[in-house]
């Protein structure tokens, strides 16, 4: 004997009695045809919220799986439309709205623009190296203050004291 402690209602089951029931009369017969299509409408509606509250659950799980092995935030799920239920669609969705989210489907393209951007900034660093320094501008700055004759800018201009 099973111990399932499932909540059943009494109208579930029907058992036989050794006395045979008089059959229902006319407008009786009626009323428990309707009562038992009710309950029967009830359980079926409870299947269904069940149900679909079982495919909510099923859909997050899913959603979280996927974003989490993409390496992509958590909270982007909520943004991701409810009819996108499996793997591939919400790795699809990921595609479409990568720019937008800032996903990168190809992380090896993300390593060959990291290299881009160091060459970009060794280009810059190289530019930089003969600018001045911050405090060599202050005394530029005091020297073109100083400036009273074309002359003077002359020599300001070509570097000479």
């Amino acid at each position: 004997m099973s111990n399932n402690n499932q909540n059943w209602e009494e109208d579930d089951f029907e058992f036989e009695d050794d006395e045979p029931t008089p059959a229902p009369q006319g407008n009786d017969l009626v009323k428990q045809l309707r009562k038992a299509d009710r309950q029967k409408e009830k359980r079926i509606r409870d299947m269904e919220a069940e149900l679909n509250g079982l495919r909510a659950q099923q859909r997050d799980v899913e959603v979280s799986r996927v974003l989490e092995t993409e390496g992509v935030n958590p909270k982007i799920a909520k943004f991701i439309p409810a009819d996108i239920t499996n793997a591939d669609a919400v790795k699809a969705w990921l595609i479409e709205n990568s720019e937008v989210i800032g996903y990168n489907p190809n992380p090896q393209q993300s390593q060959q623009m990291q290299y881009a951007d160091y060459e970009s900034l060794e280009n810059m660093d190289n530019v930089l190296d003969g600018a001045p320094s911050p405090g060599q501008l202050d005394n530029q700055y005091q020297m073109l203050n100083q400036v009273q004759t074309q002359d003077d800018l002359m020599r300001l201009i070509m570097g000479q004291d």
